[in-house]
């Protein structure tokens, strides 16, 4: 973590110059008062006069140094935590497919809100404060050594005892504070699940049960919170406490002094001052320390986010001009489960529309996947145009190809938007996959701006799909797949798509689908047959027919 907060190095350590600036003038503060009460007591008023002016200036100054360091301070963190929040998400989007899956939605959107705030408050600003808690002590220290060696003793001694409090409490901090993170998540997790499944839960009466799930997640969560903060609270009770007796034990050797006519009344007032120079930090510091140790969870958690298994990887293949080649292609989801693809061996030629049947879990679903450069960790060998590409070095599949899943997804935006996916196209080249992908026919009645609402909630399914063949053409690519693209269709639009996409010119086809429809598989240029696992028979529809 110690590389992301040290990004910003200048800001970081003028920050920390500047804290350190306004901590040691907080302890010359005493030697002020000091002055200021003995020259009131020696009766002369035009040096108490002088004093007051000077006690006045020195205040202003010292305020505006305080100001100027918290200024510093909230634009270093701002700063930092944007970065990190950049670099966390930049961890999360650029991972692969399967690292990805490997948690659920609301662990990323915790981290990036609760998590993050966490580190900023017990880890940052812990880190940041710890440096002017510490030379405050050390200045009040060399201060008090100047004015009484006894008295500096009493204090260090008594305000050294503080210092058990962060052994003491510093595993269950850390376990509570690891414990309020993951009920975060889970919250979040429950509170998005109760909310995506509202159809559900209005068709079959559950909103008692809803309630109750939410309620219990929620006493969860807010019983963890109380635990981490009555652990805080406990350590900071205990802190105060051997505080005040710290302050006591040197008020009172101060006290004895002044009466035995060692001491000034300044002095005693400025001891009274500087014992807060020394409880005050000891107290401050055991704090921070046990928040920075207590966070070495969180900060674990979001530099696995940050540091994983990502992709950013680049090719110059945008495009194919023979075939590409599936060779003996192997691939499982885990190490104990049996293979999902077992020695595929497949040639898909430019141009060419195939597809591919099967039941449910024979391997139709990740063949696609592998082929839209998901999955990596694959067995065997993929060639494009003869040229042997890999996985994890080399996007080409990825950027050669388009997928169109069942569910398709679409962004809070536009229709357009959700076409161009942030990029700028020509005028032309938009009007004219409006018109490929069949979209034209219900835009008179939903304008290209028209807002498609939250995962496209204001559009039909029909609607949906013939954006995301948009979306798809638009990119250019030259292979299209489509994951049962059209199962959860009515036969008459999934039809209709199929034969839009069928007739486009150059764009290699693959699709997926549990449609059986002679008619539409009569267009294929091939069939192939899946179970489990393995391709079973390939050929034109007609062939496959004679076969049975």
């Amino acid at each position: 973590m110690k590389r992301y907060i040290l990004k910003f190095k200048s800001k970081f350590f003028f920050t920390v110059f500047l804290k350190m600036i306004s901590s040691a003038l907080w302890v010359y503060t005493a030697i002020i008062i000091q002055n200021l009460v003995d020259t009131a007591v020696g009766g002369n008023m035009q040096k108490f006069l002088r004093a007051t002016v000077m006690t006045i200036v020195y205040f202003l100054s010292f305020v505006v140094i305080l100001f100027i360091s918290d200024f510093m301070k909230a634009c270093y963190i701002k700063n930092t935590i944007q970065y990190l929040k950049k670099q966390m998400f930049e961890g999360i989007i650029y991972k692969n497919y399967r690292c990805f899956k490997e948690r659920v939605s609301t662990d990323y959107i915790s981290a990036l809100t609760n998590d993050i705030n966490l580190l900023e408050k017990n880890y940052i600003e812990p880190i940041i404060e710890l440096t002017g808690e510490i030379i405050t002590f050390v200045v009040t220290l060399y201060v008090l050594l100047q004015i009484s060696v006894p008295i500096t003793v009493v204090l260090i001694f008594t305000g050294l005892i503080m210092f058990s409090v962060p052994y003491l409490f510093n595993n269950s901090i850390n376990s509570k504070q690891t414990c309020l993170s993951e009920n975060t998540s889970v919250f979040t997790s429950v509170l998005k699940d109760l909310l995506d499944g509202f159809e559900i839960i209005k068709s079959y009466s559950m909103e008692q049960t809803s309630e109750k799930e939410f309620e219990d997640s929620n006493i969860a969560l807010e019983k963890a919170r109380e635990k981490f903060n009555v652990f805080i609270a406990l350590t900071g009770a205990i802190s105060l406490l051997l505080s005040l007796v710290c302050q006591f034990s040197g008020v009172i050797l101060a006290g004895y002094f002044v009466l035995k006519g060692t001491l000034s009344i300044g002095v005693l007032t400025a001891v009274m001052q500087l014992g807060n120079g020394i409880f005050g930090p000891i107290q401050k510091i055991v704090k921070y320390f046990t928040l920075i140790k207590g966070s070495a969870q969180i900060n674990k958690k979001l530099l696995n986010m940050m540091l994983g298994e990502n992709e950013k990887t680049e090719t110059s293949i945008t495009e194919f001009h023979h075939s590409i080649e599936l060779r003996d292609i192997s691939f499982s989801y885990t190490q104990d489960e049996n293979f999902a693809l077992e020695n595929i061996s497949l040639t898909l030629e430019k141009g060419k529309k195939y597809a591919v049947l099967g039941e449910s879990g024979c391997g139709k679903s990740t063949l696609a996947k592998i082929l839209a450069n998901y999955y990596t960790d694959y067995t065997g060998e993929i060639y494009i145009d003869h040229h042997k590409i890999n996985p994890q070095k080399d996007c080409g599949l990825m950027s050669l190809s388009s997928i169109i899943h069942q569910n398709v997804y679409m962004f809070n935006k536009s229709i357009k938007e959700n076409i161009v996916l942030g990029n700028i196209f020509p005028e032309e080249t938009l009007q004219k996959v409006i018109l490929d992908s069949g979209l034209y026919r219900f835009l008179d009645l939903k304008d290209i701006n028209y807002q498609v609402g939250e995962n496209g909630s204001y559009l039909s399914g029909g609607q949906k799909q013939r954006i995301a063949i948009a979306r798809a053409l638009i990119q250019n690519r030259p292979i299209l797949i489509l994951d049962e693209a059209t199962s959860a269709l009515d036969a008459s639009t999934s039809i209709e798509i199929e034969n839009t996409i069928l007739d486009m010119k150059g764009i290699t086809v693959l699709t997926i689908t549990h449609n059986i429809n002679a008619e539409i598989l009569r267009r294929y240029d091939e069939i192939i047959i899946m179970a489990n696992g393995k391709i079973i028979q390939r050929g034109k529809y007609d062939e496959l027919n004679n076969k049975k």
